[in-house]
């Protein structure tokens, strides 16, 4: 059975993302594109068979990119890039490199309560197929102390992202392992590159506390480029299974049933 487009579940959007994006070629030329699955596209124009353009400018590389929630908003946005002279491709480039340089990444205070409250509403109000309770979840597992890891993102001193990581349990008795959700950013600087770094910086931590490994509920595409797999042997029971995924810090995939706690329950 095809996915909805967007569905919510256990406090994370499974979405099939498309993007735009640009390859540097290795003569210094740029190409823009869209896709739903960036890094298989830029391997396919690496081997030579995604544009007759990059066939024989190869390797090329991945530059920049944007995440966008239709087809046809990529294709349009790519079709506007397309239109653009290379300054200015170099300059929209350039901001993408820049533009979360002045975010900072830290762990709540009980001070930030009310703004990733804030934070977590607005992220999830227009997602369809969510019960728009993912704040709750979020102030249960603080309530019964099991947010292992609660990050905000900050810029110019307004909180704008919030993660989350919490215990799970899996069926075999291994231990550990932890659960990556939910995961917000304010609607406006959605695409922006805020999510990846909060997600970045909670798998940091956990390799940091010497965690096995960190599950996650998402697009395929989008979790891949932090090293999530699918098909590890762990499972979550009422999900396609290629949407459930697993990263290892280095012991190996358990086998067995996983289970969130019960916050995202309700």
């Amino acid at each position: 059975m095809a996915l909805p487009k967007r569905v919510c579940f256990l406090g994370l959007i499974v979405t099939v993302v498309y993007y735009i994006y640009i390859l540097r070629c290795a003569d210094g030329t740029l190409y823009t594109g869209s896709t739903s699955d960036l890094a298989a596209r830029e391997r396919t124009h690496n081997a030579g068979r995604g544009a007759k353009y990059t066939a024989g400018r190869r390797p090329v590389r991945v530059v920049y990119s944007e995440e966008h929630e239709s087809r046809s908003a990529a294709q349009k946005r790519e079709a506007q890039l397309k239109r653009w002279t290379r300054a200015q491709k170099e300059a929209l480039m350039a901001g993408n490199r820049t533009r979360c340089e002045h975010v900072r990444i830290r762990q709540e205070t009980p001070e930030d309560v009310a703004a990733i409250e804030a934070v977590t509403i607005a992220a999830f109000l227009d997602a369809p197929h969510t019960g728009r309770n993912e704040h709750l979840i979020v102030n249960a597992l603080r309530a019964a102390a099991k947010m292992t890891i609660s990050l905000v993102a900050e810029v110019d001193g307004r909180v704008v992202g919030h993660a989350a990581a919490s215990p799970v349990t899996i069926s075999n008795g291994a231990r550990g392992w932890l659960g990556l959700g939910p995961v917000s950013v304010t609607p406006e600087l959605q695409g922006r590159g805020l999510g990846s770094t909060l997600v970045r910086e909670v798998l940091r931590l956990l390799r940091e506390m010497q965690a096995p490994g960190c599950v996650v509920l998402g697009d395929p595409a989008y979790y891949g480029r932090f090293g999530f797999r699918q098909g590890t042997g762990l499972l979550l029971p009422g999900v396609p299974p290629e949407y459930f995924q697993a990263v290892t810090f280095g012991k190996g995939f358990p086998i067995g049933v996983v289970s969130y706690h019960e916050a995202f329950a309700g």
